[in-house]
């Protein structure tokens, strides 16, 4: 994953709440459970705006994933 994946998934994970994130991480390899908690642990001055664009690329992703499956 690149650093700005990292930053995407770090943002997304911090907006869900400690529980529900800590249920994505079972899902994850040690590694990027790694990668991923260092990159939240260095976010700082994270904008409104910042959050709410990878909030909508998330929305956006998951309908495009249900609808194929469907």
């Amino acid at each position: 994953m690149n650093a700005e994946g990292l930053n995407k998934a770090a943002l997304l994970l911090m907006s869900i709440g400690e529980e529900e994130a800590a249920e994505v991480f079972k899902y994850l390899a040690p590694r990027e459970v790694q990668k991923i908690g260092a990159t939240m642990a260095a976010l700082k001055n994270v904008t409104r705006e910042q959050l709410d664009n990878v909030l909508t690329e998330f929305v956006s992703e998951a309908e495009q994933h249900t609808a194929l499956s469907l």
